[in-house]
């Protein structure tokens, strides 16, 4: 049997960890495909989800250029369900390029890592090198070994 997403425990709080998952220090990915990369390279013994209801979500910001004045202006609105089917299905379009399924909605996900890392843009800034290739099945590859060399030590 394939690994599924449905396979992935949840948690009900970002700070206990589901017992299903290796003991350790978590940290959430950055919703971009190759964060959902790494919590499918991490497989559901290292990776956990919480769902997020859209209320939750921390508001976009949004750019426009006064009619009146020319100038660009930006101001926060709250996150919608537009803006989540948006995020989701850039997402989705690549993680299908690299051969993984899509992931289910409205979740955050949380992916076992060294204690030097402290969030999720430490955890990409550690997995750089993934940004070498725009093929999506290549840099799930690089993920893959980039991530595992990264916990091997846990």
């Amino acid at each position: 049997m394939t690994q599924q997403w449905n396979d992935f425990p949840i948690a009900t709080d970002p700070s206990h960890p589901p017992a299903e998952v290796v003991e350790g220090h978590y940290v959430r990915v950055i919703a971009t495909i190759h964060g959902l990369m790494t919590a499918w390279t991490a497989g559901p013994s290292r990776s956990f989800r919480v769902h997020v209801p859209l209320a939750d979500r921390d508001p976009v910001r949004v750019t426009r250029t006064n009619p009146h004045t020319g100038r660009r202006e930006a101001h926060l609105e709250p996150f919608t369900r537009e803006d989540q089917d948006n995020l989701e299905g850039d997402i989705n379009f690549g993680l299908r390029e690299a051969d993984i399924p899509d992931m289910p909605s409205g979740f955050d996900w949380y992916v076992l890592a060294p204690s030097h890392i402290h969030d999720g843009n430490a955890l990409d800034d550690a997995l750089r090198e993934k940004n070498s290739t725009t093929d999506g099945l290549r840099a799930s590859r690089i993920i893959d070994d980039l991530y595992n060399d990264l916990v091997a030590d846990h």
